[in-house]
């Protein structure tokens, strides 16, 4: 089971890109703004399977075995992993100590008959600098639409999805 830790406090677009992408010059909407910022980020990296603004995962594995001896972590790219431990029988947590973690592809190699806890940060970035002006564009309009259809339900569009597509994660 996949958990978030801790979230970023930085978004993936600016707060100020997006009041002027929405012509706004008050910020009396500011929170909701930057509640619709947080939401449509989310089904943005939901959609990428990454993690686009920095946050800490714990990652439950029950068999780690049928793993092959190497786990591809979700939501990367991973940036550190924080600890890992090994859950006895009994539910004590107990460190473990031999692991090789691979930063080109999120992976660590472990052998363990024990389920194991991975907490680990990732994010493409800390700040909006490194993401990709496309996938910005589409927070950017899926943000107007929220803002515009208030009690309509968030969903990337079929065009949205096609400027995503390339920059989709594909886990082998």
């Amino acid at each position: 089971m996949l958990t978030l830790v801790q979230a970023s406090q930085g978004f993936a677009v600016d707060y100020n890109m997006v009041k002027a992408h929405l012509r706004l010059d008050a910020d009396y909407e500011k929170t909701l703004i930057e509640l619709y910022i947080q939401s449509c980020t989310a089904i943005v990296e939901a959609y990428l399977q990454t993690t686009l603004t920095d946050k800490i995962w714990c990652w439950a594995i029950q068999n780690p075995a049928r793993h092959s001896g190497s786990i591809h972590l979700p939501m990367g790219p991973v940036k550190e992993i924080l600890s890992v431990h090994k859950v006895t029988v009994n539910g004590h947590k107990e460190p473990l100590h031999r692991y090789e973690f691979n930063p080109q592809n999120s992976s660590i190699s472990c052998k363990s008959p024990y389920p194991l806890e991975i907490v680990y940060r990732s994010g493409i970035c800390i700040s909006n600098v490194s993401i990709h002006p496309l996938v910005q564009q589409v927070i950017l309009n899926l943000v107007a639409y929220a803002y515009e259809n208030r009690s309509e339900p968030l969903v990337l569009t079929t065009s949205m999805q096609q400027i995503l597509q390339p920059f989709k994660k594909v886990i082998i």
